[in-house]
């Protein structure tokens, strides 16, 4: 259904476009951002706070989408420099006279950082709490004496307090509400489904697909969240809750029906009559009321089933779907919401036992060491921002480090010619701290724009950000110091180096085997479909997620591979059966929703001879084994010759098929429904397995 994806050599030239859109709320969240770091620069000089830039950068750091996660992160970030401080004091007094003791700190820090960065679900909270105490291990160099040291990270708390407090407080009184973002996730399902019903395009049809593969779990979220920040009753979040849920469904039942009819094949046209509902249904989710909710279009209503025609049952789900979609919108009945799934666990069940997490930790590590001792053996303490720089490129993969490099290099670049023309064109004539602040603000509210858009690109907005306010921002009034702003720029240019180095020559770890594992938990998505047993909706629904989100992100990391070497990417061959297999999967997947969605009934399982029922479960369970070992030799990257070709094939299912004598005409109907089935399932094996093995 969606073309296929072609290789690029440029992903971040590419996405410029895309990132510079705007969508519903940039604008909004960009000038929160901006009046934020406009405030913080007054509270900052009016009341001597040192560290302005950092506290301008926390903003970006901190700010989201939605209120209620930026007020939670705010929160976080305060009661965690209190307890990061706090800890910092106590090795700084162990170490302040012992420079070997301080650069080991510094390294286990580090390296727990950011293995827990990788092993564990805590990500990027992690990696900023072993680069804050690091960071603070190095501290001593500047300041030598331990009591100033010590009052210097009292301070560090200040720093951090100003800008989360302004930042708590905007979005208490002016953010974006969760439950507001819940509403536009549900309606904007709504409207693309509408949208695909109304024309069938190949523009609708990946709208659609970009919606399957952004799944529910940051929607769930933001249901949770709001259900902490809002005033909406509990009753309508879980309503909101049940919609999500519903809207998915419809959304997969349609990707089932485009698949059945394939890419050329236009969609039935008695879908046109099931677009109006779901534009009113997306209007009364927008306006948080029932007028205009749905009629009920069940799937025995004459008139829909008259223009149907011989449907195939999935046209006939997405009409129940349509129908359920309009109960739930009435407060007549209670929101029945499954909700989501349970999460993770904290630490990854090989935490200690794959050695990427400890490789990744001790490449990060190595490269904060060097960066360290090159400042200070030159006894160039200013550009310290090469040892910052370490702890925020650092990704996974060399391609996705390397893609974060070039951006961080741009935005720096940017960034720090931005700050110096300020310094050399505008703060000569600036007369007080409010014309400083306009100045920030313009800034901000650029970096801004562009931090919130395409996450191809997004980074580059925060290292403008930080590379501006790195410039400007250190003093208490209009800055005028050049040398400070050229160190700073520079600094971030040496950690970018150092990265680079370490990361190409040592353990190079290739953006492959990423895409590799995502493709294998694609087709073991679809081995469970095929599974000789019923599939519920809802589970239908969630192992539909699991396959599109997987193939978003094997095609979200398909892109960083062009940011590789040669000596680390993945071969020729091996690069064009993967391009192959990202395009040609979704195709593969049609007949087993279809499948999945048309389970046996209860005319199959009490009048189809045994023999028959035999045989359907010995050809299912053939093409889960199959898929089973297929996944198992992508994951562990075999060559394409040697991985399991498909050479099943429907004979038994025919030959018990053809046997079966003395039918009635309904268990005959659901025999030919069933083989027509199999016969579509197996000639997508046939196709995908001799093509990938042959």
């Amino acid at each position: 259904m969606a073309p296929k994806q072609a290789a690029t050599d440029a992903p971040l030239l590419g996405a410029l476009g895309d990132a510079l859109k705007p969508y519903p709320g940039r604008l909004g969240l960009s000038l929160r951002m901006a009046l934020m770091c406009m405030a913080v620069v007054i509270v900052s000089m009016a009341f001597q706070v040192p560290e302005a830039a950092l506290s301008c950068y926390l903003i970006f750091f901190a700010s989201k989408v939605d209120a209620g996660t930026s007020t939670a992160m705010g929160v976080a970030l305060i009661v965690g420099a209190a307890l990061g401080i706090a800890i910092g004091v106590v090795f700084v007094m162990i170490s302040a006279d012992e420079p070997a003791v301080r650069l080991a700190f510094m390294a286990l820090f580090t390296f727990a950082g950011m293995f827990f960065s990788r092993a564990t679900r805590l990500g990027p909270v992690a990696s900023t709490v072993g680069f804050a105490l690091a960071f603070v291990m190095t501290l001593f160099d500047d300041v030598p004496v331990p009591e100033l040291l010590v009052r210097a990270l009292m301070w560090m708390w200040i720093v951090v307090l100003v800008p989360m407090a302004m930042l708590i407080l905007v979005n208490l009184i002016g953010g974006r509400s969760p439950a507001e973002l819940l509403k536009e996730t549900v309606a904007e399902r709504l409207d693309a489904l509408a949208a695909l019903f109304r024309a069938d395009t190949p523009v609708a049809r990946e709208r659609l697909l970009r919606l399957l593969g952004q799944g529910n779990g940051d929607a769930r979220k933001l249901q949770k969240m709001a259900g902490l920040v809002t005033a909406l009753p509990s009753v309508e979040i879980a309503r909101l809750g049940e919609l999500l849920g519903l809207t998915y469904r419809l959304m997969v039942a349609a990707e089932v029906l485009a698949g059945e009819a394939g890419p050329a094949s236009p969609l039935p046209p008695v879908l046109t009559m099931l677009a109006g509902p779901c534009t009113a249904a997306a209007s009364a989710v927008r306006a948080g009321t029932t007028s205009g909710a749905p009629a009920a279009v069940a799937p025995e209503d004459p008139f829909f089933g008259f223009h149907a025609g011989a449907r195939p049952p999935v046209l006939a789900d997405i009409a129940a779907v349509v129908r359920d979609i309009g109960r739930a919108l009435s407060t007549e009945r209670a929101p029945v919401d499954a909700g989501a799934e349970a999460g993770e666990p904290l630490l990854a069940a090989d935490a200690f036992s794959n050695p990427a997490y400890t490789r990744f930790a001790l490449k990060t590590t190595l490269a904060v060491v060097i960066c360290y001792l090159i400042y200070t053996s030159l006894d160039w303490f200013s550009v310290h921002t090469a040892l910052i720089t370490c702890f925020y490129v650092a990704l996974s993969s060399l391609g996705e480090t390397i893609h974060k490099l070039t951006l961080r290099i741009a935005g720096a670049l940017v960034g720090g010619a931005l700050g110096i023309g300020s310094i050399v064109f505008l703060m000569p004539h600036m007369q007080d701290v409010g014309e400083l602040a306009l100045l920030i603000g313009v800034v901000a509210f650029l970096a801004a724009w562009i931090s919130v858009g395409s996450e191809r690109i997004s980074y580059m907005g925060w290292q403008i950000a930080l590379a501006y306010f790195l410039c400007t921002l250190h003093g208490f009034g209009p800055s005028f110091d050049l040398a400070t702003a050229r160190d700073r720029v520079i600094g971030i240019l040496i950690g970018n180096v150092v990265m680079t180095l370490v990361f190409a020559n040592i353990w190079p770890e290739s953006i492959g085997p990423a895409i590799r594992s995502g493709l294998a938990g694609c087709l073991d998505a679809l081995a469970s479909l095929v599974r000789p047993v019923s599939v519920a909706p809802a589970a239908l629904a969630a192992t539909a997620e699991r396959f599109h989100t997987g193939l978003a992100k094997a095609r979200s990391n398909r892109d960083y591979l062009a940011f590789e070497p040669r000596a680390v990417r993945m071969d020729e061959a091996a690069l064009a059966a993967t391009d192959s297999a990202l395009s040609e999967i979704l195709a593969l997947s049609a007949p087993f929703f279809v499948l999945a969605g048309q389970p046996p009934s209860l005319t199959w399982q009490a009048h189809a001879p045994k023999p028959v029922q035999d045989a359907a479960l010995a050809y299912q369970k053939a093409v889960t084994n199959w898929l089973s070992a297929y996944a198992t030799a992508i994951k562990d990257g075999r060559p394409v010759a040697d991985r399991p070709r498909w050479s099943g094939s429907t004979e038994g299912v025919e030959a018990a098929f053809a046997k079966a004598k003395g039918l009635s005409a309904d268990t005959g109907a659901e025999i030919a429904r069933r083989l027509a089935l199999y016969r579509s399932l197996d000639g997508q094996l046939r196709r995908f397995g001799a093509e990938k093995a042959g």
